[in-house]
């Protein structure tokens, strides 16, 4: 198949249909369920099909963008309603952690595989090289990000 604009237009609307299907499924069943299907519900519905979302405080922050008079509550209630009806899958994310190992890490390295540290290694690895740099951890770090 050659690939030109047309080819490109053709399946962007194609898949564009597919999910205003799958959206007007759920509104169905949503009022097959007895819920009215508000201008709310159905943002909350936009941003959760159009973004991937990793939480209710996610999908709530882009629905607020839309419209500024949803509330959490609205967004958790739909979240809740949608698991019920089976169209929405929610799956609770918990830190592993193992016996003694605190808030420790692994790094992975090609010669030596997974190497576990301890909250405390690693700690002292970040203090020592915060120090060379003349910080004073101690007293000046406020937060640490992983990127």
């Amino acid at each position: 198949m050659i690939v030109t604009a047309e080819n490109i237009t053709a399946a962007s609307n194609e898949q564009y249909q597919r999910i205003a299907d799958g959206k007007e499924q759920i509104i169905e069943l949503l009022r097959r369920q007895g819920f009215r299907i508000t201008k709310q519900r159905r943002q909350i519905l936009d941003v959760i099909f159009d973004y991937e979302c990793a939480s209710c405080k996610e999908i709530y922050y882009r629905a607020i963008q839309k419209d500024s008079k949803i509330g959490m509550a609205t967004v958790y209630r739909m979240v809740n309603t949608l698991t019920d009806i089976g169209v929405l899958k929610v799956t609770s994310f918990k830190p592993q952690t193992r016996s003694g190992a605190g808030n420790g890490c692994e790094i992975t390295t090609i010669r030596h595989g997974v190497v576990e540290l301890t909250e405390m290694e690693w700690k002292s690895l970040l203090s020592a090289a915060l120090q060379k740099k003349g910080i004073n951890p101690a007293e000046e770090i406020t937060k640490v990000v992983i990127k």
